[in-house]
């Protein structure tokens, strides 16, 4: 190589050691604040792993209080069956008979806790028959007398309180069977 090009080559080095701010060299060889990149890095999913935790945990309490409060609405139509002849006019009455909407509005009222009456229904059914359906049905008359069934299906939509996944939106529901005693 003549000596052109060793000069070229060192002057070239020069030029960039003074263009270069003092202590680049160092500070690209440093792992000063790597722990910072790390700890925002774990924080992150940590986080996320927290909240999806505390979301599941919403989603299970959820799906436990539909099944309450399907059994709630069954045993508050239970206790106001056929024998009693006014109308339930409040959810402390005890002497009447319950309709498909007192039983929901006693849900609504009573038992629902933090489920929103916008994304739960509650449907109340008296088929009007007796629990020996495994042989043969007795029909009842009227269907909500003693010794008939009455359903209770509460369904409830869950939002996930997470963003991004608003769209996720599991539905519980449950159902409770029980005789007017």
């Amino acid at each position: 190589m003549p000596q052109g090009g060793k000069a070229l080559s060192v002057l070239s080095r020069s030029f960039r050691a003074l263009c270069r701010p003092p202590g680049e060299e160092e500070f690209l060889r440093s792992e000063q604040g790597a722990e910072l990149v790390e700890f925002a890095l774990a924080f992150m999913i940590l986080m996320n792993l927290i909240f999806g935790i505390i979301s599941f945990c919403l989603a299970l309490f959820s799906a436990e209080m539909v099944a309450h409060c399907a059994q709630q609405g069954a045993r508050y139509a239970v206790a106001r069956g056929g024998d009693h002849s006014t109308p339930c006019s409040s959810t402390v009455v005890y002497d009447c008979v319950a309709s498909s909407s007192d039983v929901q509005n006693y849900i609504y009222t009573v038992e629902a806790g933090p489920m929103s009456k916008s994304s739960t229904t509650v449907t109340t059914t008296w088929p009007g028959t007796t629990p020996d359906c495994s042989s043969a049905c007795t029909e009842c008359s009227p269907t909500n007398s003693r010794g008939c069934y009455v359903e209770v299906l509460v369904s409830y939509t869950f939002q996930l309180p997470i963003p991004l996944m608003e769209k996720i939106t599991p539905t519980f529901s449950s159902t409770s069977y029980q005789v007017i005693q």
